[in-house]
């Protein structure tokens, strides 16, 4: 899958021997038009396959790749924008985005998806990177 800077989503097979007659075939244009946002930050789900997030300035979208518009759009920020956004690696229903005012913003969807679950500030700066490494705690050898 491939994201422009005015928010379209298209996908190529690269499994598909290409040709100059069959190129353009090859390059599909899946989402809609009336989408003119820059994409920020783009993933899919790690526990589901058919869902990826498209991170905006002001907000983000989940999708399903079966469908032709988001199945949730989240409300626009007021104050500050969104720099970078990461699935959880544990947890299916959890997102996290970073802002350019230093807060990380948890979405549980699971708990509620109007709003973040929690909100933390640990910077004055940009965060321009998440990167979530999951906890293993060392188990005692005997």
């Amino acid at each position: 899958m491939v994201s422009t800077d005015e928010g379209q989503i298209y996908t190529i097979d690269w499994t598909l021997r290409i040709s100059p007659e069959n190129m353009a075939n090859n390059v599909k244009k899946v989402y809609s038009e009336k989408y003119y946002r820059p994409i920020l930050s783009f993933e899919f789900s790690p526990f589901f396959p058919d869902f990826f997030l498209t991170l905006h300035d002001f907000h983000f979208c989940l999708w399903n790749i079966n469908k032709n518009r988001p199945i949730f759009i989240s409300p626009n920020l007021k104050s500050s924008c969104y720099t970078f956004a990461r699935f959880s690696p544990s947890r299916p229903a959890v997102i996290f985005f970073a802002r350019n005012n230093g807060v990380i913003d948890i979405w549980d969807f699971l708990d509620e998806s109007h709003k973040p679950s929690i909100n933390e500030s640990f910077f004055k700066e940009v965060i321009t990177y998440l990167e979530i490494v999951r906890f293993y705690p060392q188990v005692d050898e005997e």
